[in-house]
């Protein structure tokens, strides 16, 4: 009976070791994937800043013009 679990476990660390290497590969493709969303919402958020900016300043050259 040992020797029945001895091979099994044979068989089976090989898959379970490729498992977990698979796993960590996944795992690294999914944080380069959300690195990169990452990125392009803040892209996003800093040409809404600077739209907002604009418009600030449009609206202060509209009140200076209204003196």
């Amino acid at each position: 009976m040992n020797e029945f679990g001895d091979f099994l476990a044979g068989v089976f660390a090989p898959v379970a070791f490729f498992w977990l290497i698979l796993g960590y590969m996944q795992q690294g493709k999914q944080l380069e994937q959300n690195t990169k969303a990452l990125e392009q919402q803040e892209r996003a958020l800093q040409l809404q800043i600077d739209e907002m900016r604009e418009g600030i300043k449009q609206q202060v050259e509209l009140v200076q013009l209204q003196r």
